[in-house]
């Protein structure tokens, strides 16, 4: 009976041709599709391309954006591409009949194409263009599949009977598993030994914390800490003074820790955001034109700044294309992980307890927090 209940949804998913998954900053999005693409690499049975949406101009079409991903030669038609992919699978299903019991369910292996952050390449309206061409492609090449994942905004002016919308998973913000389920993993991977201390299992409420609290004390024994050591601000204020130190030490600025180049480069940074959603890469370069420190008379080190927190998801570039190949694209900037943010923010309140002649500050904080609720 279970069983008939289930058939519609397994009928479904069988029919689907694309999987569309959303999810908000650090909700897992692109490290979930990269170890599904590493695993099926893994199981030599289903290949899968990676395409990194940020790296394609969606006003090319598929032909072009395989080519550039694969590096193949400019002279493959959009048809020869896509037979080709099938005809790789079908060897694979040849290959594998040899080494595999001829009485146990075969299954036909897929061309899964991943397209990751669909969100980091505007405009949205190519690309909604682009993916509703997965259907033809699909009825046409039968074993090709495509899963996109994306932060919500870049589907929001869709109504929500599109099309494109009919097959979506929605990431929650909180994770999509308890985070005592992932602790033991978690601490292994990162070899540390807690002791004495096993509250802290329960007391990690989001994946982001688990995490930032596992990077904190990889490779140490945790023992003795105080309980409010493991909450986010506290696990964030210990984080950031770690990428203060990992940055000088990586880049040899020559600066100390107590020079606290990276505070003072996140101050103005979030100064850029409390008036700005989106802030072109030459803006925010400029915003760190006053923190001495970074521009030296042999290095600027601002660009590797700004590289190297978007590499931690405190920011998220994406390219603006343009309507012709000639002119370059544009590189924007908006807020990364969130709990990143809200920290940055806590430090322009912080700073500003300090000077408190600057009253417009404070009203822009304050303003920026009660805008983030309401979305919320």
């Amino acid at each position: 009976m279970k069983f008939i209940l289930l058939f519609p949804d397994i009928r479904f998913q069988l029919d689907n041709k694309k999987y569309l998954i959303l999810g908000n900053p650090g909700s897992g999005k692109t490290h979930g599709i990269a170890n599904l693409v590493e695993s099926l690499l893994e199981g030599n049975l289903h290949i899968p391309i990676l395409i990194r949406a940020k790296d394609i101009n969606p006003i090319n079409n598929w032909a072009e954006i395989l080519k550039k991903s694969l590096g193949l030669a400019s002279i493959w038609n959009e048809t020869e591409l896509w037979q080709a992919l099938e005809a790789l699978s079908y060897r694979v299903e040849v290959n594998s009949v040899s080494t595999t019991d001829t009485m146990a369910a075969k299954i036909a292996p897929k061309i899964l194409i991943c397209i990751d952050g669909v969100d980091e390449s505007t405009p949205y309206d190519l690309w909604h263009e682009r993916l509703r061409e997965i259907e033809v492609i699909c009825h046409k090449y039968p074993r090709l599949r495509f899963c996109i994942t994306s932060r919500p905004y870049a589907f929001r002016k869709l109504n929500y009977k599109d099309s494109l919308l009919s097959n979506v998973l929605v990431l929650p913000s909180d994770g999509d598993v308890p985070v005592n389920e992932l602790f033991d993993k978690y601490i292994r991977e990162f070899n540390i030994k807690i002791e004495g201390c096993s509250w802290v299992k329960w007391s990690l409420k989001t994946p982001l914390a688990l995490r930032v609290f596992c990077e904190i004390y990889r490779n140490r024994r945790v023992a003795g800490i105080e309980k409010s050591s493991t909450t986010i601000t506290n696990l964030l204020s210990k984080k950031f003074r770690i990428i203060e130190k990992e940055f000088n030490d990586k880049y040899e600025t020559g600066c100390g820790d107590k020079d606290f180049i990276m505070h003072k480069s996140l101050l103005a940074i979030a100064r850029k955001f409390l008036t700005n959603t989106t802030v072109h890469r030459d803006d925010l370069i400029d915003s760190l034109k006053d923190i001495s420190e970074l521009i030296t008379a042999v290095h600027d080190y601002r660009k590797k700044l700004i590289d190297f927190v978007e590499d931690y998801g405190i920011l998220q570039s994406y390219i603006v294309n343009t309507d012709t190949i000639l002119a370059p694209p544009k590189i924007y900037y908006s807020i990364g992980i969130q709990p990143f943010f809200d920290y940055m923010l806590a430090l322009l309140i912080t700073d500003q307890m300090k000077d408190p002649s600057d009253i417009t500050l404070t009203k822009a904080v304050w303003c920026k927090i009660k805008m983030q609720q309401v979305a919320t």
